[in-house]
């Protein structure tokens, strides 16, 4: 099993937060019935993508904490109006519970799935998972018209770049 640096399990923690907040402000600028209106994609509109997503950082957050409970347990903020105001309190809980117990239990093993893992591969995966679903967001806004900005931009190394603003190229 590596030895991963608990900070960097933070950063990535963090990015999904930084991330998940950039992507709400960028769907801020949409129209209301963009956000809602059918697409073809994974997922039947922008809203329902978003509600996957904190979906997914609920349960696994619940799974971090050493909780259990069903995919179809967690249920979504029923409007992106409620939705934008818990997602950012859901990754403040979880950046808050990260800061004070990631470190002694990131190599926990966690059950709740079809096969149990480490709490790491976990932390992993939510950033990957955000990764690939707001991407999907930033592709059905342009689908739907919207030019998006620099500012609407999350990908990784621009995190990285914020967050270790004086790291000398060879340390990122």
């Amino acid at each position: 099993m590596p030895n991963l640096d608990p900070d960097l399990l933070l950063a990535h923690l963090e990015y999904t937060a930084w991330a998940a907040k950039k992507t709400i402000t960028m769907v801020d600028k949409l129209p209301a019935e963009v956000v809602t209106a059918p697409v073809e994609s994974s997922f039947p509109s922008i809203l329902a993508t978003l509600q996957h997503l904190y979906q997914g950082d609920k349960y696994d957050f619940i799974h971090l904490q050493g909780g259990s409970v069903g995919v179809g347990e967690v249920t979504p903020p029923a409007t992106y109006a409620e939705l934008r105001q818990d997602w950012p309190r859901l990754h403040a809980e979880m950046l808050a519970w990260a800061k004070e117990n990631l470190a002694a239990c990131k190599d926990v093993v966690l059950s709740g799935w079809s096969i149990s893992r480490p709490a790491w591969m976990v932390v992993m995966q939510m950033a990957n998972h955000a990764t690939h679903h707001l991407g999907q967001v930033v592709t059905l806004a342009r689908q739907a018209g919207y030019r998006p900005e620099r500012s609407d931009f999350t990908d990784l190394i621009l995190y990285y770049l914020q967050r270790y603003p004086k790291q000398p190229a060879s340390a990122i």
